[in-house]
């Protein structure tokens, strides 16, 4: 069954899906063990129950860890937990954190790339702009964050490329709640990118076509939360 909360009551009760920040901000082995055990979930199942298959991907996938984004303070999720974060607390480009489910250790030739997207512009009633592309960064690497006991996504400019600047959501007025999705993936070569889009141009991003043109496997990580207009 799915897994949404890092607590393990969580898991019990498979009810409540918003971690808190402080089982992150630990060093210890038991809590990163704790989380290893907590944050395992079946994507195929939550990728349809959400809609992300089919409105983003044709079909699903298995993850290989947790995806853990952290927008400040409370603001911390995994998965595809599905907060509902409003747009003031998503202003900013989040700190990305990945725990691999098998414990693997990275030799630091593994490049990464993150997809940040709505499919819902300009609302999931109305996808006219299926899917507006908020961020993507790629050829850049991880490093092990002591304090979290975790790997971190390294998201300096000067470390990869950042092909598309980060865009908070921001979802219209009268459009309902929008899915804003990350998708991590993992690579050995650098890439010379093929992107139609930029910062100026983030409309009808097709993720797919992104992953065949580019040969990127399925993520290896995904992760979600909802924001509608205050």
């Amino acid at each position: 069954m799915v897994e949404k909360g890092l607590q393990t009551q969580h898991l019990r009760e498979q009810k409540q899906a918003q971690p808190m920040k402080a089982n992150l901000q630990t060093s210890s082995s038991s809590a990163n063990r704790s989380i290893i055990e907590s944050s395992k979930f079946d994507a195929s199942a939550e990728l349809k129950r959400l809609g992300i298959v089919p409105d983003v991907l044709s079909s699903t996938f298995t993850a290989q860890g947790s995806l853990i984004i952290d927008f400040g303070k409370s603001d911390v999720f995994e998965n595809l937990s599905a907060p509902l974060l409003y747009p003031h607390h998503v202003k900013k480009a989040p700190k990305v954190f990945f725990n691999f489910w098998d414990g693997r250790k990275l030799s630091g030739s593994e490049k990464f790339a993150l997809v940040m997207l709505d499919p819902d512009a300009p609302s999931r009633s109305s996808p006219a702009n299926r899917s507006f592309l908020h961020y993507l960064i790629g050829n850049v690497g991880m490093n092990w964050n002591e304090n979290e006991n975790l790997w971190q996504l390294n998201m300096d400019k000067k470390s990869g490329d950042e092909l598309v600047e980060f865009m908070g959501g921001r979802p219209p007025q009268n459009t309902g709640k929008h899915r804003y999705v990350f998708f991590l993936f993992c690579f050995n070569d650098k890439k010379q990118w093929i992107l139609e889009h930029n910062s100026k141009n983030r409309s009808k991003f097709n993720l797919e076509k992104f992953m065949r043109e580019n040969r990127l496997d399925f993520p290896i990580g995904t992760a979600m939360f909802e924001s509608e207009h205050l």
